[in-house]
């Protein structure tokens, strides 16, 4: 099938290739394969027109544009084909235009304007060499593939350098123009300045350009520098200038400028100041700075030395001095507004023998503030400070004193008399003395203090004599211990206690009263004396209150006798014997409780009653446990023949004591058989080896160990085994 499709679109080909329209390929040199960019355009409105180079071997190419064939024929390596749109306007019909190489298939090659093709775009072994837009004319090469070997310019010159030649300021400059040629087309050669050209003193850079057709340039450029030899002259520079600074620190200075002479017409003049400037105290640099067009440049300096003779003036300064109190340390803190100090110039340096908050004693303090300016100049203010003592002299230490009364309810005070300081000598006086004896309550202590100036002051404290003592219980009981009665009370009594004070009456409370009835138990009494102060002492004993008769215990056990078990254990089992009182609850405990279990040997099981009184009951027997006997049967004789006797080797008992192990030896010592539990049932030799073969007639020995508690029976001797 696909073979009658090729000849078939291979013969529509041959006929209607041949009434098809060849264009000549359109080329450009090596390099230059693109159209220049002035001659060029996007794709707009469809391609019209695509012009391919076979880039493989000779090929029998066939193009269609959807179903029509748009170009058929033979192609060499490096021969190109152009194909024209088949629709009535020159667009393509459909959105791809198909190349055929002997009939199949080999690319597809958009023809929208939306799709990346460009003068040079490759598809499969073809290459696109030219192609038209309807709307845009000549594809351009897509931006990487556009020309961008820039021109190349040869001859450039070297830097030129020439000398004025006065009187003139500018001088013409002769040079060969360097050459430009480029691998696309023809270049423009422009330059900022042409042979011949005049030029000023300084450095003036030449730049040529050379620009191909595709916007590529290249630059060459050099310099042309004029050199003037001639400096600028200044004359009449004014010499040093000294003046005294006026009340605002400055002095305002006027002078002759000086002129400018230069070879080659313009100069400029500057200058640090202008006459008539205004000046600071010390010594300021003038200078003036000529300088041609070039840059040479001449300078002219001079000295302007402004001078301060003026002293600083000081306001504020109290020419009739200050008065003070002085306070407790003898001593007055003294604050002033300090005076200030102005100069003709703005640094003035203040000091002073004193300042405002300084301490001063009492008397008379000269304080003076000196003013100094920066020049040295200086003036001074000078005032006094007077402090007078008005201050009454001061106790320290002045503080209550408490005592405590004694038995005679009073009581000997000492203290540390207050200290007193003053500024001068004090006459000191007192109401009572340190060592006195004062009554219970408080007493108020003065002291006075005079001093030489008619300052006086009085310390007051008060002496307190507190009364601490509690009275005293003359006797307080021994607990009273008493029997109950019938109805679990008693009626106790004893002797109340008495108490006495240091200080007057006391008065006695008690929580019971003799005569009163007491519960079984423990009961506080509590008498309770206070005196008038408040003191308060306290006696307390108990009312024990007991049950006569201890509890009845009934019914307690007989010794138990018991048969240990292999580990040397019996668990025992009783009735607890019952327990009653007359008054109250009681508690009974045990030792032991029936279901226990007990070692070998002898226990004591004891049951305790204890009544609320304390009163104890106690019933005890003894629980028994012997060691049972270890008597083994062993048979003699194992005939292993299936009639039911001495089948198999039965050791009698064994089975009371587990923790047994058996032995069976031959006569050469060779372990027959070994087992531990064993019972005559599960774990019994039957004539047997260890390898599970019947062993042969003959004597054999065993050895017989059984664990019972702590010790080890151990039982040896010989089986006859019949077959």
């Amino acid at each position: 099938m696909r073979l009658r499709t090729f000849f078939t679109r291979l013969i529509q080909g041959i006929i209607i290739g041949s009434s098809l329209m060849l264009v000549a390929v359109q080329g450009y040199s090596q390099g230059c394969n693109c159209p220049p960019v002035n001659t060029c355009g996007t794709c707009q409105g469809g391609i019209i027109e695509l012009t391919l180079r076979n880039n493989g071997p000779l090929a029998l190419v066939s193009a269609y544009d959807g179903g029509d064939l748009r170009y058929f024929g033979w192609v060499n390596t490096g021969n190109s084909f152009t194909v024209t749109g088949s629709l009535w306007d020159g667009k393509f019909q459909g959105n791809d235009l198909d190349i055929h190489v002997v009939g199949f298939p080999v690319t597809t090659i958009p023809t929208t304007c939306g799709a990346s093709v460009y003068i040079n775009s490759i598809f499969g072994n073809f290459t696109i060499v030219n192609g038209e837009s309807k709307n845009g004319g000549t594809l351009c090469c897509s931006p990487a593939d556009t020309d961008n070997i820039r021109p190349t310019i040869s001859g450039c010159p070297t830097n030129i350098q020439v000398v004025l030649n006065p009187p003139g300021c500018s001088v013409p400059v002769n040079w060969t123009p360097p050459t430009a040629n480029d691998n696309c087309g023809e270049v423009v050669l422009t330059s900022t300045h042409n042979p011949g050209a005049s030029f000023t003193t300084g450095i003036t850079p030449v730049v040529y350009t050379a620009t191909d057709d595709y916007g590529n340039t290249t630059t060459c450029s050099f310099t042309v520098t004029v050199t003037n030899n001639s400096n600028p002259v200044i004359t009449g520079c004014p010499t040093n200038i000294t003046v005294p600074a006026n009340a605002s620190c400055r002095a305002t200075v006027n002078w002759t400028a000086p002129s400018i002479a230069g070879n080659c017409g313009v100069v400029s003049l500057n200058r640090t100041h202008s006459p008539g400037s205004i000046f600071l105290v010390g010594t300021t640099v003038v200078t003036y700075t000529a300088t041609d067009e070039i840059g040479r440049t001449s300078t002219c300096s001079f000295n302007v030395t402004v001078v301060d003779n003026t002293k600083p003036v000081i306001s504020g300064c109290s020419p009739s001095g200050i008065n003070a109190i002085a306070d407790g340390s003898c001593m007055a803190t003294v604050n002033w507004t300090a005076p200030t100090a102005v100069d003709n110039c703005v640094s003035v340096t203040m000091t002073s023998t004193h300042k405002p908050g300084d301490k001063f004693p009492i008397g008379i303090t000269p304080v003076t503030y000196t003013a100094t300016d920066a020049a040295g100049n200086f003036s001074t203010c000078t005032f006094n400070v007077t402090v007078s003592d008005v201050t009454v002299p001061i106790f320290a230490g002045c503080a209550d004193v408490v005592v405590q009364a004694g038995q005679t309810c009073q009581a000997k005070a000492t203290w540390t008399p207050p200290t007193v300081t003053d500024c001068s000598t004090v006459t000191i006086s007192r109401s009572h003395n340190s060592g006195d004896t004062f009554p219970i309550g408080t007493t108020e202590v003065t002291y006075s203090a005079s001093d030489g100036r008619g300052n006086t002051s009085t310390c007051k404290f008060k002496v307190i004599v507190e009364d601490k003592l509690p009275p005293v219980f003359n006797s307080c009981n021994a607990d009273v211990i008493a029997t109950a009665s019938d109805n679990c009370s008693a009626i106790v009594q004893w002797t109340a206690p008495t108490a006495t004070d240091n200080c007057g009456a006391v008065q006695l409370t008690r929580s019971h009263t003799p005569g009163e009835s007491f519960p079984i138990g423990t009961t506080e009494v509590k008498y309770t004396a206070l005196d008038q102060h408040g003191n308060a002492s306290i006696c307390k004993f108990n009312v024990i209150v007991k049950i006569a008769a201890p509890p009845v215990l009934a019914n307690c056990p007989e010794e138990i006798h018991l048969k240990g078990n292999e580990v040397g254990e019996a668990q025992a089992s009783w009735n607890p014997p019952t327990a009653t009182t007359t008054c109250g609850d009681l508690t009974l405990t045990s030792s032991h409780q029936p279901g226990d279990i007990f070692s070998v040997g002898t226990t004591e099981v004891q049951y305790q009653a204890k009544d609320i009184s304390g009163n104890i009951s106690i019933c005890k027997f003894n629980v028994v446990v012997t060691r049972q006997e270890i008597i083994l049967d062993i048979g003699k004789v194992v005939t292993p023949d299936g009639n039911g006797v001495n089948d198999e080797w039965v050791v009698t008992n064994i089975e009371k004591f587990s923790n047994n192990k058996i032995l069976i030896v031959d006569r050469w010592g060779s372990v027959i058989f070994t087992a531990s539990g064993y019972n005559n049932e599960s774990v019994v030799w039957k004539g047997y080896n260890q390898n599970g073969n019947m062993a042969p007639t003959g004597t054999y020995f065993y050895t017989i160990s059984v664990r019972y508690g702590p010790s080890v029976f151990e039982k040896t001797g010989f089986i006859e085994l019949i077959r």
